[in-house]
């Protein structure tokens, strides 16, 4: 899966695997990404959608394969800037 600035993987699923074929151009729309054995891959998921579309691309950038690349997952909870934080509860 690709565009003018970049590719990646797109994992697809059951009925969605049936549904395209190499070249086709598609738009996903509420996609995320997620990491697999340090690879990133773009994913459809259960709200998500993708549908064919009628556009042409005029050249797909394949020498910034991010999937290619190994990426390193580290844990939010070791994270520096935690998406959560505790709650303290103030003593009376």
């Amino acid at each position: 899966m690709g565009d003018e600035t970049g590719s990646i993987v797109l994992t697809l699923w059951e009925d969605q695997i049936r549904r395209f074929a190499a070249n086709d151009v598609v738009e996903i729309r509420q996609g995320y990404t997620n990491l697999f054995k340090g690879s990133l891959r773009l994913n459809v998921g259960r709200n998500g959608r993708i549908e064919k579309v009628d556009r042409k691309l005029e050249k797909i950038n394949t020498r910034n394969n991010l999937s290619e690349k190994t990426h390193i997952q580290i844990p939010w909870y070791l994270s520096e800037s935690r998406p959560f934080s505790k709650r303290r509860k103030k003593r009376r």
